[in-house]
């Protein structure tokens, strides 16, 4: 019998897939077109010692990634998405159309005491369960710059590939 847990990590094996599969176009793209593509390396200042390394890629290639970086990006916020209502149901709780895993770039906003409470899992993840998925969120990782999160870029380009489609440059 197949269990939930079999089918969340289906869900992240097919993402490594499609990772893989994305690292080998991009490896054939580069063998295919590195060689014919202009290229400049300069220092931008004389106090500065990196390096700027500016390349123009052939035009098209990209776009043939933009899919597989989607479907990459899809299994793994659905694998957070199916452990959210897999808590909900472990709590005794009724997962509902709503339940899915938060990922928030902000802390949600206090209480009346001043404290912001753990993000909140509709259909009812427990207490316990909250606070850690509060532990992960962008603004415990980063507070400073929550943006800089891989969470928070999983969410953001699922979000931007599900309702507009990628565009990679």
């Amino acid at each position: 019998m197949v269990t939930t847990v079999d089918l969340i990590q289906l869900k992240l094996n097919r993402a490594k897939k499609h990772i893989d599969e994305l690292k080998a176009m991009i490896q054939r793209y580069m063998t295919d077109n590195f060689s014919n593509v202009p290229a400049q390396i300069h220092v931008p200042t004389p106090s500065n010692a990196s390096l700027l390394w500016q390349v123009q890629l052939p035009a098209g290639g990209l776009s043939l990634l933009a899919p597989v970086v989607g479907d990459a990006l899809h299994n793994l916020r659905s694998a957070l998405d199916h452990i959210a209502w897999q808590l909900v149901k472990a709590n005794g709780g009724t997962p509902t159309g709503d339940t899915y895993f938060p990922i928030l770039g902000a802390p949600p906003t206090p209480n009346r005491y001043g404290k912001s409470p753990p993000p909140y899992v509709s259909g009812g993840a427990s207490l316990a369960v909250r606070n850690i998925i509060g532990n992960i969120q962008p603004y415990t990782l980063n507070p400073a710059r929550p943006e800089d999160t891989d969470i928070l870029q999983l969410h953001r380009l699922s979000i931007e590939d599900k309702h507009h489609g990628l565009i990679l440059t």
